[in-house]
């Protein structure tokens, strides 16, 4: 209770993944990769491959699903104040059938702008809070 479950992104949009593939290959070219993380690469599972053999020149190359069609749709929790100090909580839906409720009314309305306030005030707690820890 009170988790937001979503599907793996398995894939990105083409332009998308051209700008991933283009930032690892400018990072990390594979063909600079040492041979054992090479070995490791080779050995992922069907599906799970990060890299990939090109076909023409025998070449080793990041491997980055193309996804057909548009992106799924993410559920996103609301924005509620708390009861004991007045700040921003994130709440997750109770429910299926709320959560696509929420989705459909913010598609059909775009955000309120007092959920973007809210989660302006909700991340700004958070780095206060992380701060703090971290002192």
């Amino acid at each position: 209770p009170g988790v937001i479950t979503v599907e793996p992104l398995m894939s990105l949009p083409a332009a998308k993944r051209d700008a991933l593939l283009s930032f690892m290959e400018e990072q990390l070219p594979v063909s600079e990769c040492d041979d054992d993380l090479l070995d490791f690469l080779r050995g992922a599972k069907p599906g799970e491959e990060a890299i990939e053999l090109d076909d023409d020149d025998r070449t080793w190359r990041w491997r980055v699903p193309l996804m057909n069609g548009p992106p799924p749709a993410w559920k996103s929790p609301e924005i509620v104040p708390e009861s004991s100090d007045g700040g921003m909580s994130p709440v997750t839906p109770s429910s299926e059938d709320q959560a696509v409720a929420a989705a459909r009314s913010a598609q059909a309305h775009g955000p309120s702008p007092r959920g973007v306030a809210d989660l302006k005030v909700a991340v700004q707690r958070a780095l206060e809070l992380r701060k703090a820890a971290s002192m």
